[in-house]
């Protein structure tokens, strides 16, 4: 304020600058509340992120691990320090990185999502079945700069109830193939998945996937293999 400045103009400086210092005080509460909010959406992103039921990586488009998730290191066994900065491909069973790299190759010329199942090494030296989805961040770089956005999924029990099925489907097929009688395995639409050797030789059939895929019964059954039926 100026020295000679009247009442009425003091009076009036004082008016603007409470009048400012107001603002001042709505626009710091206004701050407050959004760094509140965006504090809140941070806490609940780390959290959904970090205890999701599936691993999340950020990966280079040279392999390396840029970001993990706390899923993603549990299902590993290792600090989130050991898997951060390191190779993804650090982590597959041996056996498996052939798989890998053919995988992550397909998969950085392609924008859509893609899958792959492989053998990963997980704690105190034991393997699980991983399904890997990956898709390329649209807006990463191009090329080796780019950057992916990975899911890995569990599906060790999965593959194991596959396995146990398969075997169920071979003990049943044994048994069927040594059956006395003809015997048949038709789907719902009456479409010949299976036929015993015995009536493939009744029918002198000798490659069965002539048959197989088409409806049953045939049209051309002869009358010595209508007893069989």
């Amino acid at each position: 304020a100026r020295p000679d400045a009247s009442p009425e103009e003091m009076t009036q400086i004082v008016h603007e600058l409470r009048t400012h210092q107001i603002e001042l005080q709505l626009q710091n509460e206004e701050l407050r509340k959004a760094q509140e909010e965006l504090a809140a959406t941070r806490d609940q992103f780390v959290s959904l992120y970090d205890f999701a039921p599936v691993g999340y990586a950020t990966v280079s488009g040279k392999g390396i691990v840029q970001q993990a998730n706390l899923r993603l290191t549990e299902m590993l066994g290792v600090p989130r320090s050991q898997l951060v900065r390191h190779p993804l491909s650090a982590f597959v069973v041996a056996e498996d990185e052939e798989s890998y790299h053919l995988y992550w190759r397909r998969m950085s010329h392609l924008e859509a999502l893609t899958t792959c199942e492989l053998r990963m090494k997980g704690p105190n030296g034991e393997t699980f079945w991983a399904e890997l989805t990956c898709v390329v961040d649209q807006s990463s770089a191009q090329g080796a700069d780019a950057v992916f956005r990975c899911a890995i999924s569990d599906i060790t029990e999965r593959k194991q109830a596959e396995d146990r099925l398969r075997a169920a489907e071979k003990r049943s097929r044994a048994w069927l193939e040594h059956s006395p009688v003809c015997t048949k395995i038709v789907d719902l639409d009456f479409n010949l998945e299976y036929m015993s050797s015995l009536g493939l030789k009744a029918l002198k059939i000798d490659d069965s996937e002539q048959v197989y895929g088409k409806p049953y019964p045939f049209d051309f059954y002869p009358e010595s293999f209508r007893d069989l039926m």
